[in-house]
């Protein structure tokens, strides 16, 4: 259950006369499912040209307008150089309003990179923000029919931010386009070429929600906003909403949970609900139950992703994964801290204690080779976070012989881990070191049986490898990491 801070209670207590809280759907009634389109396909392009226009009529609305350009962008987080605080008393004043206090109620709510965030949430805070941002262009341009189109990114060949964003002083395009993205991304650069992060879809060959939802944020929903930049753009939380592919971008992580749910996942029964601004620019509170499933909000997509090879299968019912093996990150004390330079941990039986490291490689070998064939294994980093800023990701090697040069071509590569959103702050943007970070967990079944094999001394290694330096200052740090099988 959401809980709101006592600031926060006694800031709605105080205006609860002025702006009754109500529960609403904004479908709106809709009788059939609105699609949301391919933005290369042609109705794709033909919703891309209404959003170019909406954006360029919500850019021209004044400031204090819940319907204008900055108060959306705002609702995702206030942009990094100015404070919450501030930023309401210079668009509102320092009188009160049922304006302002919707600001304050809704500006940098993102999930679940503010204090009470919510790893969980990421996926439905997301949805609801999306379908807010698609109903005001749906009636500041007259064109109901309209819906978001998806930046198609897990396609390689649409690699390349789409050209219409790149057009700067367009007259039909110029709306979608930032300066503030990475040198070559505005030249048609393909991302992945440009910034740090490489781009896959591993968080959809994972089962649980909570596993799926923490890994999806990591990659490929912060590989993109890292790959796009910069440090006034989509690589950092506080910028990211100002830049429009935000919403092209996050349309297809919306998809990809879509995709994941049509391929047998099942939702966490979450509660709660979050406070946003409607098309009319009216406040609603939203019940994050009722956006657990597309058709639930009257919308779907024309096409859906597969899962990938090597997923592991859904559990029958609520039925919980029994788990045969779990091994821990062996460390002195505290998180694993990453820089410039690889960083190897060791893992070691739960329980372990203090044997001495050759004991604990070898205990760890047996239990690997006593598991059954038809098992899996998934490797779970914990509590991801830094603070301020990484502007790098991490490679994760399972069981990389000593001395082998890493590779994404080794079989002891098994995924990327992002340090997008890894950030807890506050409204003033101070970091929060006590917030809890993010969870990302891999598949790791291949190069756990691989490593056996080839490198047995070895099956007890986690190697990071940075994919650039990271920010001065930034400290990013991995609370613990566990091996499971099940």
């Amino acid at each position: 259950m959401l809980t709101l801070s006592r600031r926060a209670l006694l800031a709605v207590s105080a205006f609860s006369s002025l702006i009754p809280s109500v529960v609403v759907d904004i479908r709106r009634g809709n009788a059939a499912n609105r699609v949301r389109y391919d933005l290369t396909s042609s109705d794709g392009q033909k919703m891309l040209k209404i959003y170019a226009n909406g954006v360029g009529q919500m850019m021209k609305l004044a400031e204090r307008d819940p319907r204008g350009w900055l108060f959306q962008w705002y609702t995702h987080a206030v942009r990094r150089d100015r404070s919450k605080a501030s930023e309401i008393n210079r668009v509102y004043g320092t009188g009160s309003s049922p304006e302002k206090q919707l600001a304050q109620d809704v500006w940098s709510t993102c999930q679940p990179h503010f204090a009470g965030g919510v790893q969980d949430m990421f996926l439905p805070w997301h949805r609801m923000y999306v379908l807010c941002l698609e109903q005001i262009v749906r009636q500041i341009t007259k064109e109901d029919g309209f819906t978001l189109p998806y930046w198609n990114y897990t396609d390689t060949s649409q690699r390349a931010l789409p050209a219409e964003f790149r057009r700067q002083g367009d007259p039909t395009w110029g709306s979608l386009y930032r300066a503030n993205r990475w040198p070559g991304i505005n030249t048609g650069t393909p991302i992945d070429q440009v910034g740090p992060d490489p781009i896959d879809l591993n968080c959809m060959k994972l089962p649980a929600y909570s596993q799926f939802c923490g890994t999806l944020n990591s990659n490929p929903h912060g590989s993109i906003h890292d790959d796009v930049g910069n440090d006034q753009g989509m690589a950092d939380v506080p910028w990211a909403a100002n830049d429009p592919i935000f919403w092209m971008h996050h349309c297809n992580v919306d998809r990809i949970w879509a995709s994941w749910n049509k391929a047998g996942g099942s939702n966490k029964a979450l509660t709660g609900s979050f406070t946003f601004a409607d098309a009319d620019g009216k406040r609603v509170q939203l019940d994050v139950s009722k956006f657990l499933d597309t058709a639930t909000q009257g919308y779907e997509y024309d096409k859906y992703l597969p899962r990938p090879a090597g997923s592991r299968p859904f559990p029958a019912g609520n039925v919980a994964v029994a788990f045969a093996l779990h091994a821990t990150t062996r460390q002195v004390s505290g998180a694993v801290s990453l820089g410039a330079a690889p960083v190897t941990v060791q893992l070691a039986p739960a329980g372990a204690g203090g044997a001495a490291p050759a004991a604990n490689v070898n205990q760890l070998s047996d239990q690997l080779k006593a598991v059954p064939a038809d098992k899996q294994f998934v490797l779970t980093l914990e509590n991801v976070k830094a603070m301020s800023t990484v502007n790098a990701g991490y490679d994760v090697y399972y069981g990389l012989p000593e001395g082998q040069r890493p590779s994404r071509d080794n079989p002891a590569y098994v995924g990327t881990v992002t340090f997008f959103g890894a950030v807890s702050h506050g409204d003033d943007h101070a970091a929060m070191p006590d917030m809890p970070g993010q969870s990302v967990s891999f598949v790791i079944t291949e190069p756990v049986r691989q490593a056996l094999d080839a490198a047995p001394a070895a099956a007890a290694s986690v190697t990071l490898v940075p994919t650039r330096a990271p920010a001065a200052g930034s400290m990013p740090t991995i609370g613990s990491i566990s091996l499971q099988s099940a």
